[in-house]
């Protein structure tokens, strides 16, 4: 069975796509509504959070958990998969929506640390990220981003409306017009 947590029901697309790829399998969707959002915690709060979700889903019979939640992604994955997890499941996985979205920023693989061969003849010379205060503070998007594409400028801007619109279930042209007022 897998897991699929997020702060709030924004992973619910994440739990949709999986459940399209992988019709047979088994899912437990858990939404942290409680705690919602994230973004303005602490990093103590966040992976405290983050840790109690992870470990409700592994003790509901999850193998596998993925972090749909950008700013528990990456604030608190790393630590959960080297510190606790080892000790508390080793036979569990945890991943998260941070590693993918690296590799669809910078077109390559996140096991790439340097500029690769293989990378796109068109290239964005900037990317742009809009996310929650504490996935900007962290500067996890720039740090990796700049591993792998050394030549690209990757600005952030914290948008605190911007979970709260997408937890409302705004549409897509809704949310990008608040987006662009920042």
């Amino acid at each position: 069975m897998i897991g699929v947590f997020d702060s709030g029901h924004g992973g619910l697309t994440v739990l949709r796509a999986l459940a399209a790829s992988l019709p047979e399998e088994r899912f437990v969707y858990l939404g942290d509504h409680a705690y919602a959002p994230y973004g303005m915690r602490s990093d103590t709060e966040i992976y405290q959070l983050t840790r109690r979700r992870v470990k409700d889903l592994i003790d509901r019979g999850c193998g596998l958990v993925i972090i749909a939640c950008n700013t528990a992604s990456a604030i608190a994955l790393r630590r959960l998969q080297q510190e606790w997890l080892p000790g508390y499941a080793p036979t569990c996985r945890i991943l998260g929506v941070f590693v993918p979205m690296v590799e669809a920023l910078t077109d390559q693989s996140w096991y790439v640390q340097g500029p690769s061969p293989y990378a796109p003849k068109q290239q964005a010379k900037t990317i742009g990220i809009f996310a929650t205060r504490r996935t900007v503070e962290s500067k996890a998007y720039p740090e990796e981003v700049k591993r792998r594409l050394r030549s690209v400028s990757v600005i952030q801007q914290a948008c605190p409306r911007l979970v709260e619109a997408i937890e409302e279930g705004l549409s897509d042209d809704l949310i990008t017009r608040g987006v662009a007022r920042y």
